[in-house]
């Protein structure tokens, strides 16, 4: 399984240190799971990830038994001869993940065409292209700006960094290898090697700057709970970073988790309004051990913490 490598920026706005924001910058752009994923596999991935949490966090009872639900409840848990029905979410900023999406998917078709004109683009195998989404939105029609960027890539201007000599200090003036500028909505850049290590293939990753404040992180938690709150749905498993159906992680959800985090360290709650039905809620980050949890009293499958 692949790990996935996210960069971003913590700070707050003066005045407002209690509500400090990520800006979501670069990352690469690859598959953690192989796709396509079913939606029943992924509810498996959500829950299995979430009850090892709990274990590696010691506040799991077992044996813990989990089966199919009636949608909804998506599954139900057992625990000696009590029986739970759990309802499985994800939690993002939809706007965020969408924009993200948008713009990853164009690297994708950019790698794809690239890969299929190989013999054109030798200069670029074991590169990285990483495109900087700009503030102009991308065109309804992608194809003629794919098309102007992969000509653009066939000129080779060697990879960002060459030919610099670092061993005297950071240079006064950096020089222009690698860069192809701006290419309608993208700045586009080459970069030296790959955190894979494949000489063999070209890999290209989009980003754009968006800026996540933890107060939305926590309205947008709120909502979910909101939205589940059901008389069938008596524990609920909300997850941040679930991959979809392709096998990708979405990196905006990473660091909503964190914002949750930065919070609860602050010893403030990350749930501002209890559920009405619910008894219990989990906040995991997948595939981590990255975990909040939330009862109303003593009937749920985990320690209790009231």
């Amino acid at each position: 399984m692949a790990t996935p490598v996210h960069v971003g920026i913590v700070g707050h706005e003066e005045g407002n240190e209690e509500d400090p924001f990520v800006i979501v910058g670069p990352f690469l752009d690859q598959p953690i799971l192989k796709g396509p994923i079913s939606g029943p596999r992924r509810e498996d991935l959500q829950i299995t990830s979430a009850l090892f949490a709990l274990a590696y966090s010691g506040t799991s009872t077992s044996p813990v038994g989990v089966c199919a639900g009636d949608d909804p409840p998506d599954r139900f848990i057992h625990l000696g001869g009590r029986e739970w029905g759990v309802e499985l979410t994800e939690l993002t900023m939809p706007d965020i993940r969408q924009e993200l999406a948008d713009v990853r998917r164009f690297a994708r078709n950019l790698q794809k065409l690239l890969l299929e004109h190989s013999g054109d683009y030798q200069h670029l195998l074991g590169k990285s292209i990483n495109l900087a989404k700009l503030d102009s939105p991308l065109p309804r029609k992608q194809d003629p700006l794919l098309a102007e960027i992969a000509e653009a890539l066939k000129e080779g201007r060697g990879f960002s960094g060459q030919d610099m000599d670092l061993g005297q200090g950071p240079p006064q003036k950096l020089n222009m290898k690698g860069i192809y500028g701006g290419h309608g909505g993208f700045h586009v850049i080459v970069n030296p090697g790959q955190p894979l290590g494949d000489p063999g293939s070209i890999m290209v990753s989009a980003h754009g700057n968006y800026q996540i404040h933890a107060s939305e992180a926590i309205e947008a938690l709120a909502k979910r709970i909101d939205e589940k709150d059901k008389e069938c749905n008596e524990l609920l498993i909300i997850t941040c970073g679930l991959v979809d159906n392709y096998g990708y992680t979405c990196p905006a959800d990473e660091y909503i988790m964190r914002l949750l985090a930065m919070t609860a360290e602050r010893g403030k709650s990350v749930f501002p309004r209890p559920p009405k039905h619910i008894k219990g809620i989990l906040v995991h980050q997948w595939h981590t051990q990255i975990l909040y949890h939330w009862e109303r009293d003593a009937d749920v499958p985990w320690a209790a913490s009231v």
